[in-house]
């Protein structure tokens, strides 16, 4: 993500949705990349899961549920790349993510 423009600030009563990868069959990412205030629908679905990383200040990984399973600070100053490796076969998600002050 790129350095935010001071003068049109991301408005984090929103959510926004960066990067997803739909299921075969539409009814699930397998993964997204949110920030913002989370939807109502794409909020965690069971009692039991992982929400305290629901803060709209941060980058947030959901699963297919909708979990979150990582989660790191929004850096408003510099570039933020995040790289996401899936294997389907062993069922995991790799996250890297390289944070760069250029401005």
């Amino acid at each position: 993500m790129q350095p935010e423009d001071k003068k049109r600030r991301m408005n984090l009563t929103h959510e926004y949705m960066n990067v997803w990868h739909e299921t075969n069959d539409y009814s699930s990412n397998h993964f997204s990349l949110n920030a913002g205030v989370i939807l109502e629908q794409d909020k965690p679905k069971e009692g039991n899961v992982t929400t305290t990383g629901l803060d709209k200040r941060l980058w947030k990984i959901l699963d297919r549920k909708n979990n979150v399973i990582w989660t790191t600070t929004i850096e408003w100053d510099g570039w933020q790349n995040f790289a996401i490796k899936l294997d389907y076969e062993k069922k995991y998600v790799r996250l890297k993510s390289l944070i760069a002050n250029i401005c």
